[in-house]
């Protein structure tokens, strides 16, 4: 099944976008992770070096994970792909699927009934 990372022209410009999307959210870990250590040297004065570096790795990996991982979300559903996944899974309740996905399945009263649809 094609989608549209197929299209040189729109897989350049997806992942620009991704790049981009990658580009601010580096920025704002950066400025999570110095806001969180300002507010630890407010609440707790000095720190060691170790405890520092610790503080931004963890706050700026952690906000940088997110983002990096939101940024693939928006790259998978505009690219296509999400739509090709929703497209077989549909298939797979209509019973056109695979084999095995979508057969019959026993309810609560032990009758076989297609899943997603009534006995």
């Amino acid at each position: 099944m094609a989608n549209d990372l197929d299209d040189p022209d729109y897989a350049a410009f997806a992942w620009a976008r991704f790049r981009w999307m990658l580009r601010i959210m580096a920025g704002v870990s950066v400025v999570a992770a110095l806001v969180a250590l300002a507010g630890i040297w407010w609440w707790i004065g000095s720190m060691h070096w170790v405890t520092a570096a610790a503080t931004l790795g963890g706050v700026g990996g952690s906000v940088m994970l997110g983002g990096a991982l939101m940024a693939l979300v928006f790259l998978s559903n505009g690219s296509g792909h999400d739509a090709a996944v929703d497209s077989v899974q549909r298939r797979s309740r209509s019973g056109t699927g695979q084999a095995g996905i979508g057969r019959g399945v026993p309810d609560r009263s032990g009758r076989h009934s297609r899943a997603g649809g009534s006995p």
